[in-house]
């Protein structure tokens, strides 16, 4: 069970890329760098560039994680 406390993030990396992303407290100081893992590989060099007041609990965040199946199973005709 995950109980950790996330913030939503802008991040963005030296090439111009930009995230946003849930992120754990800890790490959501905008000025620092982190590392994100998209598609199984992890990617350096993400500066915190803002982020937002909400925290939110981590095990509500996985529980939305997949609510797009449900919804799109509901409204496909």
């Amino acid at each position: 069970m995950n109980r950790n406390q996330y913030k939503h993030a802008v991040l963005k990396r030296v090439n111009g890329d930009t995230h946003v992303a849930w992120i754990p407290v800890e790490h959501a100081i905008p000025g620092k760098y982190v590392r994100l893992r998209q598609a199984g590989t992890w990617t350096n060099g993400w500066q915190v560039v803002e982020t937002y007041p909400a925290i939110v609990d981590g095990l509500y965040l996985q529980e939305r994680e997949r609510d797009y199946k449900s919804h799109r199973s509901a409204t496909d005709i």
